[in-house]
């Protein structure tokens, strides 16, 4: 763009040292060669680097604009990076002024690099800018950073001995933490030598200042182990509020029915390995789970990213929406670039029907449409992510959106053999012998309930037991399901439009499907009120 003569550029990221780091390299490349200024609120425009003590000049913005235009190059060009201007361009005297430089400047050696966390370009300036992204740090920037701080253990080493050296006298206070750092860089070396391709996995997706403080902390706990930086990791990403890093336990054997839900997902594991590529496989590009709430779908979210050996981020769509104009897309894509720097991995989006469905006339709110876009771009030209998405109320998905997962899977309540499934899981969650119950009886007297429902049913019987000072049993857990109203009554008509859609729209994520529950199911509380 310098070499182009474009005068105004800017560049949307957190990461301003960085930002700024990276014009200076390229300002010291031959065939660009410029000196590089800079302007803050604060300190006016200053030379880079820095010099101390350098008293502060002139801060007003305009009076920044002007003397950009009146500087002589004498030959040499100049880069003027402006941090956090996009504030003052509200002010019409301000935009005026920008734009004036937007054409003098063409013919100088002269440029203007605005950077700010966010730079929503006025219309009037949309023909005449170049903005540009800067991508997260890549893996040989990360063990760059990561390689940087673990540099200061050897440095403080060396300043310890210089202190034992300079103060003998003082040995004794410089000795203990001398000792320490000494004892501590040989595990250090060791931890980073034996794990550093799984280091610099744990710090994908995080800024370079984000990197060196986890990093930091790290070596201050004495321990360079991924699950303490994936720990600290968790909490950075869930501060960005649209984005939750998922760690569970759960896995395939957890969940009871879903088989052709489990098969696909054993297949798809296989999909990312080395081999499959070698063969020819497109990795798959992500699923639907559809069906009423507590059938499983975010219990198998979870386990899917076991089961693949990829972490699970969660993408809260309604977080994403804005009340201003186009900022829901911006947001959405912010939360995606951090997802991309992260992968391989599994991006789980919960009820996204929440987030896009159009309503009974077709229509769909703009913003809505721009989150649409934006994500139906993303799974289409961006490699890296699997989506999984989950939705309880599919009539209003876009048919463009439907066809961008390779599976649409509709997950119905479970049928008799899954909740004996589901029962002999739950039993055993509460640390009981499922070989100590009537599973089978159980299972047939509870036909049109939810996975969620049994579990409920069986934690709340545990607790009757204990309150009762009996162990739990069959007949204490059946005579719970007698005082449940199941959702497939609550919500009949709901679950058999789903039926109906889903025969034509997707496959079904069980063996076969569930019996119909009985017209008596859940009136027995009922009854024993009269």
């Amino acid at each position: 763009m310098m070499k182009a003569k474009i005068g105004l550029m800017a560049i949307e990221t957190h990461e301003e040292t960085r930002a700024i780091a990276l014009i200076e390299e390229i300002a010291r490349d031959p065939k660009v060669s410029r000196s590089v200024y800079q302007w803050t609120i604060t300190n006016g425009v200053k030379e880079l680097p820095l010099k101390p003590n350098d008293p502060p000049a002139n801060p007003d913005p305009m009076g920044a604009l002007m003397e950009i235009e009146s500087a002589k190059t004498n030959g040499v060009g100049k880069i003027y990076i402006l941090l956090d201007f996009n504030k003052y361009l509200e002010e019409p005297a301000i935009l005026r002024k920008v734009r004036d430089l937007s054409s003098s400047l063409k013919n100088t050696r002269k440029s203007i690099i605005f950077i700010s966390p966010s730079f929503p370009i006025p219309g009037d300036l949309s023909k005449s800018m170049a903005i540009f992204d800067l991508p997260l740090p890549s893996r040989i920037e990360i063990e760059a950073r990561i390689e940087s701080v673990i540099k200061g253990v050897p440095d403080q080493i060396a300043y310890y001995r210089d202190q034992i050296t300079d103060h003998p006298a003082q040995k004794d206070q410089y000795l203990p933490g001398l000792t320490d750092l000494v004892n501590f860089e040989k595990v250090l070396n060791v931890q980073w030598r034996d794990n550093k391709s799984a280091i610099i996995d744990a710090c994908t997706g995080l800024t370079d200042e984000e990197i060196e403080n986890i990093i930091s902390r790290s070596l201050i706990k004495r321990d360079l182990n991924v699950s303490v930086i994936l720990s600290e990791k968790k909490q950075i990403i869930r501060k960005s509020g649209s984005l939750e890093y998922f760690e569970t336990s759960e896995n395939m054997s957890t969940i009871g029915g879903m088989v052709n839900a489990k098969r696909y997902a054993w297949r798809a594991s296989k999909m990312f390995s080395k081999e499959a590529q070698n063969f020819g496989v497109v990795q798959p590009r992500g699923i639907l789970l559809i069906g009423a709430p507590g059938t499983g779908k975010s219990l198998f979210a979870k386990a899917i990213s076991n089961e693949m050996n990829q972490p699970l981020l969660k993408l809260d769509m309604a977080s994403q929406k804005s009340k201003w104009y186009g900022e829901s897309g911006q947001t959405l894509i912010k939360s995606l670039k951090v997802a991309h720097a992260i992968s391989p991995a599994i991006l789980w989006i919960d009820e996204i029907d929440k987030a896009v469905s159009r309503s009974g006339d077709q229509s769909m709110h703009e913003e809505s449409a721009s989150m649409l876009g934006t994500l139906l771009t993303d799974m289409e030209e961006r490699p890296g992510l699997f989506f999984l998405a989950t939705c309880n109320q599919p009539f209003g998905l876009p048919p463009e959106l439907l066809s961008r997962f390779q599976k649409v899977f509709y997950v119905d309540l479970p049928n008799e053999k899954e909740r004996s499934e589901i029962f002999e899981i739950q039993i055993r969650a509460v640390k009981r012998d499922p070989k100590n119950y009537d599973i089978a009886r159980l299972s047939q007297n509870s036909a049109g309930y939810s996975g969620r429902e049994i579990r409920n049913i069986v934690q709340e019987s545990l607790s009757i037991a204990f309150d009762e000072g009996t162990e739990l049993s069959t007949e204490i857990i059946l005579n719970q399901i007698t005082r449940i109203t199941p959702i497939s009554v609550q919500k009949k008509q709901e679950i058999d439009r789903m039926r109906e859609w889903s025969a034509k729209n997707a496959e079904l994520a069980n063996e076969k499907p569930a019996e119909p529950a009985p017209v008596f199911a859940g009136i027995s509380r009922k009854l024993e009120l009269y």
